[in-house]
């Protein structure tokens, strides 16, 4: 070990830890562990921390973490020196230009999601072993997809909701969520298609489970067994 490290149990380490304890969250324990780890392998010491040294690790750390996770570090740092009744070389110039700089490195705009599209769903849906939970997920998976509907939304359709047409599509009610009752055409809900492919899923799970009345959607038990009652929100997935 280099002589300018302080061992695991100095006072000061101690102290910065047991104020993280009392007085910060536990996010920062977590950081300031990550630092000192850091400086004991790359032999720095990690109180009092030289500009030099935070000025290593955030350029380190820039490279596999986000930005605003590198500036948590230093402001745990920061709180670690107060703890321990040491300045801290956080507003150190050279420190805050390094940071400045950072940050205008990994300024990029976030790139949105893509959407997953139909022909993917069909390909992961095609994949499914053939048991009674598939039969749900295939009809919960292209339901949700055709009607983007909510999770609560998708689990309190009725069989009575349903309406099967002769071209093998069909529509599906869906109640106004801000009534407290199932009154089906009777509130300001909506009608949404259910395409070809979404029904032949659909009566397949209805046929399986044997579900001619009340909730389309029911749980199955660890034996993959239809219950009574109906799915809860979690159980869509999604």
């Amino acid at each position: 070990m280099s002589d300018h490290l302080l061992p695991i149990t100095s006072p000061a380490l101690q102290s910065a830890e047991q104020g993280f304890s009392v007085n910060t969250q536990r996010a920062q324990s977590a950081d300031w562990k990550i630092f000192t780890l850091w400086c004991r392998a790359e032999e720095h010491c990690p109180l009092p921390a030289t500009v030099e040294t935070l000025i290593t690790f955030i350029t380190r750390q820039a490279v596999i973490k986000k930005i605003a996770t590198v500036k948590r570090y230093v402001a745990t740092i920061a709180a670690a020196h107060t703890a321990a009744g040491f300045e801290h070389p956080i507003e150190h110039n050279a420190l805050r230009l390094a940071l400045r700089q950072l940050s205008q490195t990994h300024a990029i705009s976030p790139q949105p999601t893509k959407a997953i599209n139909w022909t993917q769903i069909q390909a992961a849906l095609q994949k499914l072993p053939d048991e009674p939970r598939s039969l749900l997920d295939k009809a919960l998976v292209c339901v949700s997809y055709d009607t983007l509907c909510r999770r609560s939304e998708i689990v309190a359709i009725q069989v009575a909701d349903l309406t099967f047409l002769p071209d093998g599509s069909a529509t599906v009610y869906i109640a106004n969520p801000g009534n407290a009752m199932h009154t089906t055409g009777t509130d300001t809900g909506t009608l949404k298609y259910l395409a070809p492919t979404t029904v032949q899923h659909l009566q397949t799970w209805l046929s399986f489970a044997g579900i001619v009345e009340g909730c389309v959607f029911k749980g199955l038990n660890r034996w993959q067994q239809v219950l009574n009652g109906p799915l809860s929100g979690e159980g869509v997935p999604y």
